[in-house]
């Protein structure tokens, strides 16, 4: 049933993208049955296999533009669609959408695939979060660092970096002196462009370590900040990194 169920979906999902795609037609605004039958027709997709039903989402999603309540429901039906059994495949392929249309309602439901144990999952949530500037995302991903794993922690790292998250550093920094080497050099590398007070003191004990490859690490993002230190026109604290890295040779 469960698969006569789907096969229905698709089958649904493919007329309405015929529909929307057809040459001159007017756009008819989707009824909710149809948009959760068009999401939910993804959910059986897998690498290599016909992309018709990701276009009828896709078309979908365009052509919904400008109009929040249509697509609300759109993303509503995405976020239960990362919440199902869906394969890996259909799971990136909506991160791909919510990474262009979510709002804070997805922000739940990607908190619990920051921390799911396999890395990918977590690395699909992460990109989804990724062009997200909230504050509930912030937060998000802060909360993930003491709960995501292996990969799935180099991610959250990264993005917290890429935002320039100053609110991260202080646990950020704790995780620069992790036994996993990549994510220390995540947080490393995040640090440096955080760039904020408590990252510079930490990059400059950490340009000293005894641990070569840390330090080496350390150099480099200790550049970065001052890099990052002079485009916010702090050039006297990013002078006195300058100078110290000189001087370390």
């Amino acid at each position: 049933m469960k698969h006569n169920s789907r096969r229905q979906n698709i089958v649904s999902a493919i007329a309405l993208c015929g529909v929307l795609c057809s040459a001159g037609a007017a756009f008819a605004a989707p009824t909710a049955a149809e948009i959760e039958d068009a999401v939910a027709a993804i959910a059986d997709y897998d690498y290599g296999q016909s992309r018709k039903a990701l276009l009828a989402v896709e078309t979908l999603i365009n052509e919904t533009y400008g109009d929040t309540e249509l697509r609300a429901r759109i993303e509503k039906e995405l976020v239960k669609m990362v919440e199902s059994d869906a394969t890996l495949a259909a799971k990136q392929f909506v991160c791909r959408k919510l990474w262009a249309i979510g709002t804070d309602a997805s922000v739940p439901a990607l908190a619990k695939m920051l921390v799911d144990p396999e890395g990918k999952i977590a690395e699909m949530a992460c990109y989804a979060l990724s062009n997200h500037p909230s504050p509930a995302a912030g937060t998000t991903l802060r909360g993930a660092l003491s709960k995501a794993k292996g990969s799935g922690l180099v991610a959250v790292i990264n993005l917290l970096g890429e935002r320039r998250d100053a609110e991260s550093a202080e646990p950020i920094a704790k995780l620069a002196d992790s036994p996993n080497a990549a994510v220390a050099d995540a947080a490393i590398a995040a640090l440096g462009k955080i760039a904020n007070d408590q990252a510079v003191q930490v990059l400059g004990n950490l340009t000293k370590s005894d641990d070569l490859r840390r330090r080496a690490a350390a150099n480099h993002a200790y550049l970065q900040c001052a890099q990052e230190l002079e485009t916010r026109g702090k050039r006297t604290d990013a002078g006195r990194i300058y100078e110290q890295l000189a001087v370390a040779g």
